[in-house]
């Protein structure tokens, strides 16, 4: 029997924009799905702080019974219908379509490389702005960073050589919000874009920015089948996953700490 999908939400943030968030709740599922936030910058390096963030992610989707991992970077903003159309894609990776920020890399250029005509198609990177990967590859490739980039490119770089097939569809067209506020899209702003406000229940937006304030990591437990406003929600309860060197996971009440442990009396 062919085991029902059951999807991991995952959002690395630096700075949480608000867009994101709408966008993240609105996401149309057919399926129980989990939603995480976390926010665990250690280091001056942006660089580090995505690698572990997203090494982070991946060790709490393992943890789990999750058959999918879908990420959403703290700045995109993906349609509604995009797990629906990656998912579809029925590959092994799928990525969503964003331009890259041109005012803060100096060109103007789409994450979708490697891609040719107008639908979807294989790929060769990059984009964990959007994606969409099955257990299979996250048990296989873990996330690394390169000296100057963060872990998307080696990511598609390890995908593909493992031989799982990538593809990307710019058809589902995501904003991605600079720096000065400006949000940039493959094309022009779409109409969904201005009927998305108010998809965020108000106790878990208040409760989600006071994690975040506070450096920790929030998860959120949607029922199957809920999908946008007037659904219901159920935290989720106790949790623990491997330790990592230095630190330890903390479950308490809606959020899961990592903090620096405790070192033991020597005296």
């Amino acid at each position: 029997m062919e085991r029902l999908d059951t999807v991991m939400v995952f959002c690395p943030t630096w700075r949480l924009e608000p867009e994101t968030l709408w966008a993240i709740f609105a996401l149309e599922f057919d399926c129980p799905r989990e939603y995480v936030f976390t926010h665990d910058n250690l280091s001056v390096r942006d660089v580090d702080n995505i690698n572990w963030n997203y090494r982070k992610g991946r060790q709490m989707f393992l943890a789990g019974d999750y058959t999918h991992l879908m990420t959403v970077e703290s700045d995109i903003t993906p349609p509604p219908d995009a797990w629906k159309k990656l998912r579809a894609l029925d590959v092994d990776v799928a990525l969503g379509s964003y331009r890259f920020r041109e005012k803060h890399t100096g060109f103007s250029a789409n994450n979708l490389m490697g891609h040719n005509g107008d639908g979807p198609g294989p790929v060769t990177g990059v984009g964990l702005g959007c994606m969409v990967a099955r257990r299979a590859v996250l048990e296989q490739i873990n996330f690394r960073a390169h000296e100057k980039l963060p872990c998307d490119t080696p990511f598609a770089e390890d995908v593909l050589a493992a031989g799982f097939e990538m593809w990307g569809d710019p058809g589902i067209a995501c904003g991605h919000k600079d720096e000065d506020g400006e949000i940039v899209w493959p094309e022009s702003e779409p109409a969904w874009f201005k009927k998305m406000r108010g998809f965020v229940p108000p106790e878990y937006d208040h409760q989600i920015r006071h994690y975040f304030r506070r450096g920790q990591t929030m998860r959120i437990k949607a029922l199957t089948g809920f999908s946008g406003p007037g659904g219901s929600f159920a935290p989720q309860g106790e949790y623990d996953v491997p330790k990592e060197s230095g630190r330890e996971w903390v479950s308490s009440g809606l959020a899961v700490e990592i903090r620096p442990k405790k070192e033991a009396n020597s005296g």
